[in-house]
């Protein structure tokens, strides 16, 4: 069976689920009102264009999916330490696409026919492009000023694309975007924007406050829509809106940034789940974690089971949603020592895996197997949940590691002076996709695939 995975990988890990807008005071509501959802068994995972601005959901309704072939091969684009851009192909090497030192967040649309990527030199003003995956046909699809415009605080000098990411079946680009300040803090507008990469139409699906941090299901029908206190649904052209489908306390993030929770959709696109901390994480550390299950056939949502993991750290689903993997700490937190545990999603299966300085990478599609890194020793080995483990890489540890299939991943390794960017299988194979020269700073390279 033929696998498609797109998306962008930043080597910076984030090891905790607390990183998006900037924070605004308020006070925590009185809690989730969903009812007590019991599982009794175990789910089986079922040159610049003029673009004119239409603010409009009607415009939006050019989104409709149109299915594309996937790519007979694995297709994948790259920036490199000095912010260019590259493709690769395992029958055709790496090829330079663009030199201009500016490039950042490539996305590959999902039958691997173009690339989207920002450029910005400022770090305040952020225009969005395309380019062909066969280097033909670049062109700007949205202007800083027109980010600028779509921007909904007066005081911002600059807007950026916080999220943006291709819909499913289609060549359409789905965005919100950020106001940019000079200075620390991150802010979202909560809306939801689209761009046809063909025609360069933009359009406004969702005004600022009503939508949020996106996530397309898998057919590309329905949206789930976060915020900082609620999780909504909407069909894709913008109707059937289901607001409040959970709700959950504001989480204190004790930084610059608010917690938006980040639900996972089923394989057939039928439900989401996901993990909402404590309100509080730091307060009391006996608080569990909740686990909630969210029909789309208009049911309520409800709790699925509780764990209990170390604050500010998140709970990482399987691919079909039946297991999940975190941490909690041992002894003194300062110390960085963790318990590395398995469990299923009613929080009944609990055990630890292993101990140690350890950070959770990636699952692999067949929902059994995940890999870790264990920084006591420098390695990152891929592990069985029943028992049983073997090295992922000879040397060293990775980091953005994505399986491709079953049997083979990409990923990224930092090895001192240089980046490396690599396509391994699990029989031990490793082939060396590009070297890349790091004197140090915050130019890191990324990575989007399909096949």
């Amino acid at each position: 069976m033929k696998t498609t995975r797109s998306g962008i990988f930043l080597i910076v890990s984030l090891l905790t689920i607390f990183s998006m807008a900037c924070v605004i005071g308020g006070t925590s509501s009185a809690g989730p009102t969903q009812t007590p959802y019991v599982i009794t068994a175990t789910f089986e995972s079922p040159a610049e264009p003029d673009i004119a601005l239409t603010q409009t959901a009607e415009a939006a309704l050019v989104v409709e999916p149109d299915p594309h072939a996937l790519p007979a091969e694995l297709r994948l684009v790259y920036t490199d330490t000095s912010s260019n851009l590259f493709s690769w192909t395992e029958a055709d090497g790496v090829n330079s696409l663009l030199a201009t030192g500016d490039i950042m967040g490539p996305r590959l649309s999902d039958d691997g026919q173009w690339i989207v990527f920002i450029r910005t030199t400022d770090y305040i003003h952020y225009n969005l492009w395309i380019i062909g995956f066969d280097g033909i046909g670049e062109r700007i699809l949205v202007s800083s000023d027109q980010f600028l415009s779509l921007s909904n605080h007066p005081d911002a000098p600059g807007a950026a694309p916080y999220i943006y990411s291709w819909v499913p079946g289609s060549h359409t680009l789905a965005f919100n975007v950020s106001p940019k300040f000079e200075g620390p803090g991150l802010l979202i507008n909560d809306d939801l924007h689209l761009v046809n990469a063909e025609s360069g139409m933009l359009s406004t699906l969702l005004a600022p406050g009503d939508g949020g941090v996106f996530y397309y299901s898998p057919d590309g029908s329905q949206i789930a829509l976060v915020t900082p206190e609620n999780i909504s649904l909407i069909n894709a052209d913008g109707s059937n809106r289901r607001d409040n489908v959970l709700t959950y306390d504001p989480v204190l993030t004790y930084s610059e940034y608010m917690y938006y929770a980040e639900p996972k959709w089923a394989d057939d696109s039928s439900f989401l789940r996901v993990a909402i901390p404590p309100q509080d994480p730091l307060g009391d550390l006996t608080q569990q974690t909740t686990l909630w299950h969210i029909p789309t056939d208009g049911s309520a949502a409800g709790i699925a089971g509780h764990v209990l993991i170390a604050p500010l750290t998140s709970v990482n689903l399987s691919p079909d949603l039946s297991w999940i993997a975190y941490l909690d700490y041992f002894g003194d937190p300062s110390d960085n020592r963790r318990n590395l545990h398995f469990n299923n999603f009613s929080g009944t299966a609990d055990h630890i895996y292993t101990t140690g300085e350890v950070r959770i990478n990636a699952w692999n599609p067949d929902s059994n197997h995940l890999v870790y890194t264990n920084y006591d020793v420098e390695n990152t080995k891929y592990a069985d949940k029943d028992g049983g483990e073997t090295l992922l890489i000879p040397v060293g540890s990775a980091n953005s590691i994505s399986f491709i299939n079953e049997n083979t991943y990409i990923y990224l390794r930092n090895a001192g002076t240089e980046w490396q960017l690599a396509h391994g299988n699990l029989d031990g194979t490793q082939t060396m996709i590009a070297s890349m020269p790091w004197p140090g700073g915050d130019r890191l390279p990324n990575y989007s695939f399909v096949h």
